[in-house]
C-alpha cells in the first residue's frame, strides 16, 4: 500500500457512508393506506430522483393540472 493509499484510508477512517438527506432530515411516518379505489391521470410512485423527474416532466409538458377552478392542487394521496 502506498503513502498517499494510507493517507486516504486515514483521512476516511471516521466517515459514515450514509445519504446527506437521510441524515438531515426528520424521520417521515408512513402514509395511510388506501381504503377506497381512485382514479387519477397520473401517479407518481416515489419521491426520489426518478419519482420528482417524471413528476417534474409531467408538468412541463402539461400533463399535471395546477389547481382545479375554484381549488387546489389534486393530489392521489389519501387525504
Amino acid at each position: 500500500m502506498t503513502e498517499t493509499d494510507q493517507q486516504v484510508l486515514q483521512a476516511l477512517q471516521n466517515t459514515r457512508f450514509t445519504t446527506y438527506w437521510l441524515d438531515s432530515l426528520d424521520a417521515v411516518g408512513d402514509e395511510a393506506a388506501l381504503e377506497r379505489d381512485i382514479d387519477c391521470d397520473l401517479l407518481v410512485v416515489g419521491g426520489g430522483f426518478c419519482g420528482l423527474w417524471a413528476a417534474l416532466q409531467a408538468k412541463q409538458q402539461r400533463a399535471l393540472p395546477t389547481a382545479p377552478a375554484g381549488g387546489r392542487p389534486q393530489s392521489c394521496r389519501p387525504r
